[in-house]
């Protein structure tokens, strides 16, 4: 039995505005991370809105599971749509903890 390369990983919430949502996302590639780090390059020279869209699919991509509901109770699917209907700064915390978490930065406040 050999060790599996591809881990999940749960993204810690607690003191944010999204404290106790459940999001679990696939790991990271390198290939990815550079992809990102690219993205994030081109939107930081002006290519805001290519970037970001690339960004939020990839991320969509990565998502295995989540929690979060509409205002009738029922869970979103995991879509592209649904996530650009989310508020920025959700979207924003999701990112953030998904690339520290996967890169192995510990949760500063864990």
């Amino acid at each position: 039995m050999g060790f599996k390369v591809n881990r999940t990983y749960t993204l810690n919430f607690t003191g944010s505005d999204l404290e106790g949502a459940q999001i679990k996302l696939r790991a990271i590639s390198v290939g990815t991370l550079m992809q990102i780090r690219d993205h994030i390059k081109a939107a930081r020279a002006g290519d805001i809105d290519g970037s970001e869209n690339a960004l939020n699919k990839m991320l969509v991509d990565h998502i295995v599971e989540w929690d979060l509901e509409d205002d009738e109770g029922k869970v979103l699917d995991i879509t592209l749509e649904n996530l650009m209907r989310l508020q920025a700064n959700f979207v924003a915390l999701i990112s953030e903890q998904w690339l520290l978490t996967a890169k192995g930065v510990p949760d500063p406040k864990g």
